[in-house]
């Protein structure tokens, strides 16, 4: 049976706990790789990166491929965007590249986005963050609120200005493209344009919005599975979705 590594990337403002209990889901021949960025995780105290050549040269050290396994990317939101556009530095530095995108809750390249957070300054965004519950609405130490807010709005500046894509730069990979049906923050209209960016494409769809990926986290590890199987075609069923769980704004 082939070994197969999982690259999971996080959402902006998130950290690798998001996929802490998948390796417990996961077939015994994946191996989970939960990537969190610097300045969270277990990269707490490190210096956020906002630049996306700075951030692409980071991952290209921590995320070695091996070229004797399969390889799988996994991200949502921005941890989509950083797959896809890794991927794309990868191929142009002929790396040892990924078997398969799943790229989740993600607009598609040159899709402009919907906010413009990282340009607020930092009581805005900090009350913005309280407003849509990404933080507890009680009062935090100026050090802290400092370093949240530093961190998010790294990941905003990342989300809101991403590298140019060009659509003759395809990923001859399997893509997958995960998406809700009651996202606001990332619409369907924003992820039509994804079979442009890939020669093999498979759109999944899943009932609720923005972060269903927790509530749905089986059968998204389901899905995963079904890439090994060779079932790239298959969609998976619609399940409740957990309404208590805080969105994220990019």
């Amino acid at each position: 049976m082939n070994k197969v590594d999982l690259y999971c990337f996080h959402h902006a403002g998130g950290s690798s706990v998001l996929y802490r209990q998948w390796q417990t889901l996961l077939p015994n021949n994946w191996t989970l790789h939960a990537v969190d960025l610097p300045g969270r995780g277990i990269k707490a105290g490190t210096v956020p990166l906002d630049q996306w050549p700075a951030l692409l040269e980071y991952l290209n050290h921590e995320v070695v491929l091996n070229e004797n396994n399969k390889s799988v990317f996994f991200g949502h939101s921005l941890g989509a965007m950083i797959a896809y556009y890794l991927t794309c530095d990868q191929i142009k530095k002929q790396k040892v590249l990924p078997s398969a995108l799943f790229l989740s809750a993600c607009r598609a390249p040159q899709q402009k986005p919907h906010t413009h957070y990282s340009q607020l300054c930092d009581t805005a965004l900090y009350h913005a963050l309280i407003e849509h519950g990404l933080l507890p609405n009680r009062k935090l130490t100026d050090d802290v609120a400092k370093l949240i807010t530093d961190v998010f709005r790294s990941d905003f500046k990342l989300a809101e200005f991403p590298p140019t894509a060009t659509k003759d730069a395809l990923l001859t990979m399997p893509v997958h493209i995960l998406h809700a049906n009651k996202d606001t923050v990332v619409p369907h209209r924003s992820i039509a344009s994804w079979p442009q960016f890939c020669v093999k494409h498979c759109f999944h769809q899943f009932n609720g919005d923005h972060m269903y990926i927790e509530n749905q986290r089986h059968t998204v590890i389901d899905l995963l599975h079904s890439f090994e199987n060779q079932q790239i075609n298959s969609t998976p069923p619609n399940n409740n979705y957990n309404d208590k769980w805080p969105m994220p704004l990019c």
